[in-house]
């Protein structure tokens, strides 16, 4: 049997990205969150940061050692681009803990690839909701050294990385398919 595999895109500004850390690492309350099981937050872990990080401080910090172009950057440029990785529940009730890991390192393996290991901040996965999860937070660095997120994720390229990353996680072994383009309704229902 094939699970619906979803993929969500989203841009963050810097006024944005606190509240993503504040969620993803789970600093301090979340009031727009129902969803949070707090006896299973310490189950959520970070690929890449075995401690917590400072998302505003690794983005400044990746932007000015990438960026070529001595222009000053607009304040209301997207500076992280933040993609989420899931499948519905019960793809992930049939899989080992080894094999869950396996999934979302896959996800990161395919990111980093496309988008450049070097940009990618974070890739935090979450157990403490209804569905695991992992968010995946990259600078939107073009190949020309650019900060353009719309260079980046164009309506085309949006398509592609959903079929491509489904591709490469259907040859590495799991049982996926596409869910329908843009139906939230679907979404919200599989995931929450």
């Amino acid at each position: 049997m094939s699970y619906f595999f979803i993929i969500k895109m989203q841009k963050l500004k810097a006024s944005e990205i606190l509240e993503a850390q504040f969620h993803n690492q789970r600093e301090g309350v979340s009031k727009t969150n129902p969803y949070i099981d707090k006896e299973k937050s310490h189950l959520n872990y970070d690929i890449l940061n075995p401690q917590r990080i400072d998302y505003q401080e690794a983005v400044e910090k990746r932007i000015e050692k990438a960026i070529l172009s001595k222009k000053k950057i607009r304040k209301d440029a997207v500076r992280l681009c933040e993609i989420l990785i899931s499948s519905e529940k019960d793809f992930f009730n049939k899989l080992s803990e080894k094999e869950i890991k396996r999934f979302f390192m896959k996800g990161l393996e395919f990111l980093q690839k496309r988008y450049g290991a070097e940009n990618i901040i974070y890739a935090t996965v979450h157990y403490d909701e209804k569905t695991p999860h992992m968010h995946v937070g990259f600078v939107p660095i073009t190949e020309d050294f650019r900060l353009n997120a719309n260079d980046i994720f164009t309506r085309l390229n949006l398509v592609m990385l959903q079929d491509d990353l489904l591709i490469h996680l259907n040859e590495a072994g799991f049982v996926l398919k596409r869910s329908v383009s843009g139906n939230r309704e679907e979404l919200a229902k599989m995931f929450f």
